[in-house]
């Protein structure tokens, strides 16, 4: 494949979904044997198996009618722990608890409250603690903090 017809194929997945209420976090585009394979990680508010199912099949005919390749496709929602890929993320995951392992390896657990001013917004055992997203080495969604009664 080469990267006119990879960029060809993400153009026709970003027109589907921007007549979708559905973001795509991550779209993968390679080569695999006699078709191209295409995974893509899809963020709802509520996307059940159903859904995600109605939304595969909704989006394979549109690529049949819009690619010239043949392609196999792999939908999936993001992982319960899932690390955030890029700043827009905060904003969907707003309200998730989530961990934040600073650049000095200072590690932080609390509910993510999503980012003003460059700043990421944690809620920590009630109160808010800022921290500069330049600081910040990796965030993971962390389902484990919900259950916990007192967060660090």
């Amino acid at each position: 494949m080469n990267s006119i017809q990879k960029t060809e194929t993400e153009r026709i997945i970003a027109n589907y979904f921007s007549e979708t209420r559905h973001v795509p976090l991550e779209i993968n585009i390679f080569e695999r044997h006699d078709h191209l394979h295409i995974s893509a990680i899809i963020f709802a508010e509520k996307l059940d198996l159903e859904q995600l199912t109605l939304l595969h099949n909704s989006l394979a005919g549109y690529l049949d009618q819009n690619l010239q390749s043949n392609f196999s496709l792999e939908l999936s929602t993001p992982g319960i722990d899932r690390v955030f890929a890029s700043p827009l993320e905060y904003t969907l995951f707003s309200g998730k608890p989530v961990k934040v392992i600073s650049s000095d390896g200072a590690v932080f657990c609390g509910i993510n409250r999503g980012i003003n001013d460059n700043k990421l917004s944690l809620e920590i055992n009630n109160s808010i603690k800022h921290i500069n997203i330049s600081s910040i080495k990796k965030t993971r969604l962390s389902p484990e903090i919900s259950t916990r009664k007192e967060m660090r």
